[in-house]
């Protein structure tokens, strides 16, 4: 089953054609990555799925819904989430708080109901949310320090810490942009285990990483951009010995 189709989708800044006619599909279940040069447009690519970005042309389908002008707290209710390439937590907030915020999405706590329901149901439904965010953390390894300020936790943390957020959303797609970006090899090897223990839950995943071997020893697929272009798609096999491929970007040893 596709999980996620893209047709066509093309994205342009001014006179600047960012991505070009870029057809992409993800299967439910596999490890999907995307890599290319800096300036790819792999980045480019994960904001408009997310709906930070509106494609100039093209359509995203994701389970089979169109979500091509969706926004991107719509396309976050229907079950993608996402992490960014600079990490983007509220430093001043808790590492439960973090996650705590991910789990709203969930809420129905609009400003009429914040004001009408009595104060039992309010505490109620922040418990479960509390809950569940405590859940992530322990997911990701971070449950003796759900208490820290997001700011004091070292730089692993903190990347963790993100997907914990990302998850609270229960998603069904989950975006990783780089998440090992800046990792030593230690923490690389932590990351590619939490990937592999995310995807054992359902998830499928879709993730940007410039770590050559962790993509080819985690990815079930890979598409490669270049300039805002394909230029190729397939198993880390295939891709390893595509030439296109090693002379955009692998290079020859």
């Amino acid at each position: 089953m596709n999980v996620l189709q893209t047709a066509q989708v093309s994205k342009s800044f001014g006179g600047f054609k960012a991505l070009e006619m870029i057809d992409m599909t993800v299967e439910q279940g596999e490890i999907h990555a995307v890599i290319g040069p800096n300036g790819a447009g792999k980045t480019t690519l994960f904001n408009l799925l997310s709906g930070l970005y509106p494609a100039t042309l093209g359509q995203i389908l994701f389970m089979g819904e169109d979500i091509t002008r969706r926004k991107a707290h719509q396309i976050a209710r229907l079950g993608m989430a996402r992490t960014f390439q600079n990490i983007c937590l509220f430093p001043g907030m808790t590492a439960l708080e973090n996650v705590a915020v991910g789990r709203h999405t969930y809420s129905d706590a609009s400003p009429l109901r914040i004001f009408l329901r009595p104060p039992f149901f309010k505490a109620r439904g922040e418990r479960v949310i509390l809950e569940k965010a405590a859940e992530m953390l322990g997911l990701v390894g971070l449950a003796e320090k759900k208490g820290q300020f997001a700011s004091n936790l070292p730089y692993g943390d903190q990347r963790r810490l993100e997907i914990a957020r990302a998850l609270a959303t229960e998603p069904r797609l989950l975006l990783l942009d780089e998440p090992a970006a800046g990792m030593n090899p230690n923490e690389t090897e932590q990351v590619l285990e939490l990937i592999q223990m995310i995807v054992a839950r359902g998830i499928t995943i879709l993730l940007i990483e410039h770590d050559m071997k962790l993509v080819m020893g985690i990815a079930d697929r890979i598409t490669v951009l270049n300039f805002g272009q394909k230029i190729a798609e397939g198993s880390p096999a295939l891709i390893q010995n595509d030439p296109k491929v090693i002379e955009a970007y692998l290079g020859s040893e």
